[in-house]
Order: C-alpha cells, then sequence, then structure tokens
C-alpha cells in the first residue's frame, strides 16, 4: 500500500511539473492526501503485539 501511494505522489508531482490542468492536479492532490491521511490513521490506531 505504502508503494502504491508513493506511485500516486509521484505522479502528482510529475503532472504538476508538467503543467496540466489545476482541476487534475486538484484531484490527484485530494486523493494523494485522503490515502496518506487513511494510512497515518491506520498505523496510529494500530496496536502493537508487545508482549515481554
Amino acid at each position: 500500500m505504502d508503494t502504491l501511494i508513493f506511485g500516486l505522489l509521484l505522479y502528482t508531482g510529475w503532472v504538476t511539473y508538467r503543467g496540466k490542468s489545476r482541476r487534475l492536479i486538484l484531484i490527484l492532490w485530494t486523493v494523494s492526501l485522503a490515502a496518506v491521511l487513511w494510512l497515518l490513521s491506520h498505523h496510529i490506531t494500530s496496536k502493537l503485539p508487545l508482549n515481554f
């Protein structure tokens, strides 16, 4: 999942660099942000199995 999000962020940066339409950039940026926040939320709320 991390690899897909990283690829999406790279693609968003490439589209921004190429100067595509602002609507496409905004959509990609919003989707990227939502994916990163979802993954962060998943990692923060998961329990760590620490058994000593």
